[in-house]
């Protein structure tokens, strides 16, 4: 009876009795099955040879490692995997691949090949066709369309150094800051061109000072100096604006001169060099500084800080009427700027136009309430309209917002004129303490009190000038004044008076003041030939002044010296025939003559 044989890929083997304790392989999956000695059953059906094979006494099973199939021990390669199997065939990998698969992978392999060859050469033009296209766009001034295109370019190609170049020269075109970092510093190591390359460092330090690296901003610029000395302006421009940046002054001033005197056209230059000149520069540098901002506003026309700064130093250097012009243009460019309206006010008082210098006050005032200065400046136009009380108020409001010296001198000013003489004299002279070496302040205090009477006040300032001061006209001319008014009157200062205007005179022998206070002195003590003599010396310099000729004819009328009356008188007459008593006075030379009196 034949025997049953079951194969672990399901199929039912029938072998002849023969073949017991033999082995057989399965056909369909090539596993080799044991046939038992003894079987336990056996089956009436006919043994199927198609199914099996007898394998030969020896011939062992092999396993394939990697997927685990049954193999014959010839097989070189496992037919479930194609793993190695180590057979007969496994000399070459060649020899175990089957010749049908073997021509068809070399033909597979061939026609790869031939693939990525075509590939590699169609590749090869697409960036250099990209980057052509490129530079014709850049060249057309089609500076979006370059960039687009040497960006596709260097998709292709990440390192091509065309497109790399070309895509910075774009970006540096369209002002394009990210694509200026990102492509500069890759095209700057390409470039053998050292004019070229240090124009793209430069676009990169500008890049990196408006990023705040101003160190990377220096060291290219250094750079760039370096390779073409043509450009060291540009470049000293740029390490002076990052040195400002960084605090260190001394090499931002040095380095802004530079460029400055190469004539940059970066704005930036002039306005940092303006404002370091205006905090570090000494005195005899002001020209410089004032130089500088006029530069500034030609090209920052339409800055309204650029305007009044250069205000201000036009006003420094003596040049009101261009300060004022100054002080316009910004109020024309921003209506709102309050410092400008109040340096206009003061520029106007001190033209005399006093009503148009209040509605600018007013307006300064009015823009900045808490401005100390612009009330400082509002109650100084209202003293000129002798408005002290006014005055008074907006001064008091002045000093409550912190303002300076100048409040408290202008505030003492009000209250003498408002009569409150003792208090008003003590408040000015709190602030000459704080300013003992302004000429000009002293003086102005002496008037005032000159003004109100107070000639004890008028002396104290104006000794105190005197230390400093020894050898000015107006403090001795002011301080004879200032003895007159005192209560014991002119004749118990009379030593004084005449010391000072004759030391007035001596300073200076071509002004009239002096000469004429004391003819007039001297007129009034009935020393009619020492009056006389110091007017005609003052009309040696000032031969047509019209207020000596009427004193040196009244001192002559009282000498009885007609002639000489009646000549003085006659000039005068001649240069303005309506002096006050003018006519009073010449009938009275005529009618000594005639009467020989």
């Amino acid at each position: 009876m034949a025997i049953d044989v079951f194969c672990e890929c399901g199929k039912a083997l029938t072998v002849p009795p023969a073949l017991r304790g033999k082995k057989v392989k399965c056909k369909g999956c090539g596993t080799v099955l044991q046939v038992p000695a003894v079987p336990l059953a056996e089956s009436a059906e006919q043994p199927t040879e198609g199914d099996y094979e007898v394998v030969a006494p020896g011939q062992r099973q092999v396993t394939c490692p990697a997927c685990g199939a049954h193999a014959a021990p010839e097989d070189a390669a496992c037919l479930a995997c194609g793993a190695t199997l180590g057979g007969p065939g496994s000399a070459g990998v060649l020899g175990r691949v089957p010749k049908p698969v073997l021509f068809g992978a070399v033909g597979l392999v061939g026609a790869l090949a031939l693939g990525l060859a075509l590939r590699a050469a169609w590749l090869g033009s697409r960036p250099a066709s990209f980057a052509r296209e490129g530079l014709e766009l850049l060249e057309r001034g089609d500076n979006a369309g370059a960039a687009a295109a040497f960006d596709r370019s260097l998709e292709y190609a990440p390192e091509h150094a065309d497109a790399l170049v070309g895509a910075a020269d774009a970006a540096i075109a369209l002002g394009d800051a990210r694509r200026i970092e990102r492509f500069a510093p890759r095209a700057i190591r390409l470039l053998e061109d050292r004019l070229r390359r240090a124009r793209m460092r430069l676009a990169l330090a500008r890049v990196k000072l408006a990023a705040g690296d101003y160190k990377g901003a220096r060291n290219e610029a250094v750079e760039a100096k370096d390779d073409d000395e043509a450009l060291a302006g540009e470049a000293r421009a740029i390490i002076g604006l990052s040195a400002f940046e960084a605090q260190l002054l001394d090499e931002a001033l040095a380095e802004l001169r530079f460029a400055a005197g190469q004539r940059s056209d970066d704005v930036r230059v002039y306005e940092v060099l303006t404002r370091l000149l205006v905090e570090r520069a000494k005195p005899a540098e002001l020209a410089e500084t004032r130089t500088t901002a006029e530069q500034w506003v030609k090209l920052a026309d339409a800055d309204p800080q650029a305007w009044l700064l250069l205000a201000r130093l036009r006003l420094d250097a003596g040049d009101a009427a261009g300060a004022r012009d100054a002080a316009r243009r910004v109020v024309a460019l921003d209506e709102g700027v309050a410092a400008a309206h109040t340096l206009l006010a003061r520029l106007l008082l001190d033209e005399g136009e006093k009503e148009p210098a209040l509605a600018a006050a007013k307006r300064g005032a009015e823009l900045a309430p808490d401005d100390g200065q612009a009330r400082v400046v509002l109650g100084r136009i209202l003293l000129a309209l002798d408005r002290p009380k006014q005055a008074q108020d907006e001064l008091e409001r002045a000093l409550k917002a912190g303002a300076s010296w100048e409040g408290d001198f202008l505030l003492g000013r009000a209250l003498v004129l408002g009569k409150d003489v003792a208090n008003g004299m003590r408040r000015m002279q709190a602030a000459l303490d704080k300013r003992p070496d302004d000429l000009a302040l002293h003086l102005e205090a002496a008037r005032t009190g000159i003004e109100a009477g107070d000639g004890p006040g008028a002396v104290a300032c104006l000794q105190r000038a005197l230390r400093g001061f020894e050898h000015d006209y107006d403090v001795h001319l002011l301080l004879a004044r200032a003895y007159a008014v005192q209560e014991q009157g002119r004749s118990r200062a009379d030593r004084e008076i005449t010391q000072h205007l004759r030391r007035a005179i001596d300073i200076d022998r071509s002004r009239r003041e002096a000469h004429l206070e004391l003819g007039i002195h001297l007129h009034d003590k009935l020393d009619l030939d020492g009056a006389i003599a110091a007017i005609d010396e003052g009309l040696r310099e000032n031969s047509q002044d019209k207020d000596l000729l009427y004193w040196k004819g009244r001192a002559c009328i009282r000498a009885k010296r007609w002639d000489d009356a009646i000549r003085a008188l006659e000039l005068l007459k001649q240069l303005e025939p309506g002096y006050p008593r003018l006519e009073e006075a010449l009938q009275r030379a005529h009618a000594g003559r005639f009467y020989g009196e």
